[in-house]
């Protein structure tokens, strides 16, 4: 669930702030169909995945529990750590 607050960005990508115990925003590009989580621990890196469709980013950001969304959909897949 995405929390009304400024977003900030990540290459180019508008990240969002979520309620979430364990991540701290999440943005998308359709364009690029990169997803983008950021993780309260890890120093402020952001994590990109590839290849993420737009119903994919819209179940992420809707999930009553986002950490557990991206445990079961996402957390598996292949990233780049920027």
């Amino acid at each position: 669930m995405i929390v009304t607050k400024t977003p900030t960005s990540s290459k180019g990508i508008l990240l969002h702030p979520v309620k979430s115990t364990q991540i701290k925003e999440i943005g998308y590009s359709p364009e690029s169909k990169t997803l983008v989580v950021t993780f309260l621990s890890g120093a402020g890196k952001a994590y990109h995945y590839a290849d993420v469709t737009q119903a994919e980013y819209d179940a992420f950001k809707g999930a009553q529990s986002v950490g557990s969304h991206f445990g079961k959909h996402i957390k598996q897949r292949s990233f780049v750590k920027v």
